[in-house]
């Protein structure tokens, strides 16, 4: 399991094997490093393994203390609509308003997923250094802070492992 500067909303939810960042079930939702950086964010993590029938993966920005995905901002990749894309949206008091439009994309094994978060509450979604949208959230009540980072996963077939989770200030 993840250790002390990690807050999970389910514990037992994620592990660490073989020092990646691996889901248990298929819901395990958020894992939330914390620690709070400035509003010069940026989270990111490369996809090691998955089986190709997963629903989302989130990069979660500016968390405001709950270990989940609400009361963020999350760059997510899904399959919720007829093309799987990237969106950005954000959550407060258990509604979520989406972001702009998806960009349509579809993450495979190996790819390095990343968002930033900018100060003028830009957000940026990156797949493998290469810059797919830019979306503005500085209407969010968290849109222009800082905050906690961290990954969300939802309707997780199988087990997916992460490696390389990592962002903070920049």
């Amino acid at each position: 399991m993840p250790g002390g500067s990690w807050k999970l909303r389910y514990p037992g939810a994620y592990t660490i094997d073989g020092e990646r960042l691996q889901t248990v079930g298929k819901d395990p939702d958020a894992a939330i490093w914390d620690q709070v950086f400035g509003p010069r964010q940026e989270a990111y993590v490369t996809i090691e393994s998955m089986d190709g029938d997963e629903t989302e993966i989130e990069l979660v920005l500016r968390n405001q203390g709950d270990p989940s995905e609400c009361e963020s901002v999350v760059v997510s990749w899904n399959r919720f609509n007829a093309v799987p894309g990237i969106h950005v949206a954000y959550c407060t008091g258990g509604e979520w308003t989406t972001v702009g439009e998806p960009v349509p994309y579809t993450l495979v094994e190996g790819d390095t997923f990343w968002g930033r978060g900018y100060e003028d509450g830009r957000i940026e979604a990156y797949v493998n250094g290469k810059l797919l949208g830019t979306w503005d959230v500085s209407g969010a009540p968290m849109g222009t802070s800082g905050g906690r980072i961290g990954v969300f996963t939802y309707g997780i077939p199988d087990k997916v492992r992460f490696e390389d989770f990592g962002g903070g200030s920049f």
